[in-house]
């Protein structure tokens, strides 16, 4: 059974990290006099992970993740703005040797483009997973 002080390592390893950091875009320019810190980008994932996987409402997302519920559905929202979901299936399957891995990641890419409400390059005609 999965530990809670486990569940950010169980739902994005280290071999998903890899893959996925390079993809995501950088930070936006803040205007002189900033505003709070860009809370941790993997932390970010791993709230957005949760909230896909367990289909839990982006308000009820727990505090364990250590960043806010309204932060992770921001950043899941920039991230489907900028196809960071088809970008990271097309990269798993060239950089992901273990199949499990290529088919959590395709599982993870289906259920960010339902909640975006867009059609999946998972279930697209003519796609392949592994």
């Amino acid at each position: 059974m999965i530990q809670l002080v486990d569940l950010p390592t169980s739902l994005v390893p280290d071999q998903l990290w890899t893959v996925m950091e390079p993809l995501l875009p950088g930070p936006q320019a803040r205007r002189q006099g900033g505003g709070p810190r860009r809370a941790d980008e993997r932390s970010a994932l791993t709230a957005v992970v949760y909230a896909l996987n367990s289909g839990c409402a982006w308000q009820r997302i727990p505090p364990c993740f250590g960043v806010s519920a309204p932060t992770a559905h921001r950043r899941f929202k920039e991230w489907t703005l900028a196809d960071v979901w088809a970008r990271l299936l097309a990269s798993c399957a060239e950089k992901c040797p273990d199949a499990v891995q290529r088919e959590r990641t395709a599982i993870l890419v289906d259920a960010a483009t339902l909640r975006a409400g867009l059609i999946s390059p998972v279930c697209s005609p003519g796609s392949r997973i592994g």
